[in-house]
């Protein structure tokens, strides 16, 4: 039947169309479109492309702060190239944060889903440990 008939160019059959007729393509010589096939599908009847949507939104999941706090033996470089590796702040930015750290004792590094808070918290504190510092940013739940 496929060989016979085509549904606006696609060899596939009707089950993967969404077109509004059924139209011959070429038919051998001595044959005839069976009496079962309708030659012009109603409008009522033809297939549709269905579009999925998500209504429900989920809710976000909660973020928390990585809070990098001020200790008297990081080293200022330490913290701006743990910045510049894990938070991806530029130089400006991570000198920035650096200073604010200084002077106010602490500063937000980034703002991230639970999950990627505590890897990157984790992160600084492997780097921490493998230089010698104390260092240890907190997560604060926004």
């Amino acid at each position: 039947m496929s060989d016979s008939y085509d549904v606006f160019g696609n060899r596939e059959g009707l089950l993967y169309t969404y077109s509004m007729a059924l139209v011959p393509r070429r038919l051998p010589s001595g044959t005839s479109i069976p009496s079962n096939v309708p030659s012009i599908i109603p409008h009522d009847q033809r297939p549709t492309r269905t579009r999925l949507s998500l209504k429900a939104k989920l809710p976000l999941p909660p973020h928390f702060h990585v809070v990098l706090v001020d200790d008297d033996h990081t080293s200022a470089d330490f913290v701006f190239e743990q910045l510049r590796t894990h938070f991806h702040k530029s130089t400006q930015e991570a000198a920035t944060l650096v200073r604010q750290i200084h002077n106010s004792g602490r500063a937000i590094a980034g703002t991230y889903p639970l999950q990627i808070a505590e890897h990157k918290a984790d992160l600084v504190i492997r780097d921490a440990h493998q230089q010698g510092f104390p260092f240890a940013p907190m997560l604060k739940k926004v």
